[in-house]
């Protein structure tokens, strides 16, 4: 008796399977409607804004690869490392923070700001340059 009641919905059965199983892929895994699946690829977040890993690696890679070109040394002690590290999380709040007030007061830099500025105080990469 229970075995033919048990043929008799295995057809039903199988079909609710497989539309959960369908529904689940397309708005729990696709579109995370439950919201479980987290962005991992975040560090931190300053004022709404993300600050993402691979930004910020990518950032700690360029730092290091300069250091070691400067210092002619293989390996970067510990502690220095570690103070690489602080100082660049610092620098990006602060680049996030300047660019957001920045944003806010509406100040926008006028192309013969940005000339002069280059003319009379370029950076140290330009006057270091000998084709400048």
């Amino acid at each position: 008796m229970v075995m033919s009641q048990m043929r008799k919905y295995t057809k039903e059965f199988l079909v609710i399977l497989v539309v959960a199983f369908i529904g689940t892929i397309i708005f729990d895994w696709g579109m995370d409607v439950t919201g479980i699946r987290r962005q991992t690829n975040v560090m931190g977040e300053i004022n709404g804004e993300k600050i993402m890993a691979d930004k910020y690696y990518q950032a700690l890679r360029n730092q290091t690869e300069l250091r070691r070109q400067q210092g002619k040394e293989e390996e970067i002690p510990e502690s220095e490392m570690s103070q690489m590290e602080a100082q660049l999380w610092e620098s990006m709040i602060q680049e996030i923070l300047m660019r957001q007030e920045i944003e806010r007061r509406g100040i926008v830099a006028t192309d013969s700001e940005v000339v002069a500025t280059l003319k009379y105080f370029p950076p140290d990469m330009l006057r270091n340059n000998e084709s400048f």
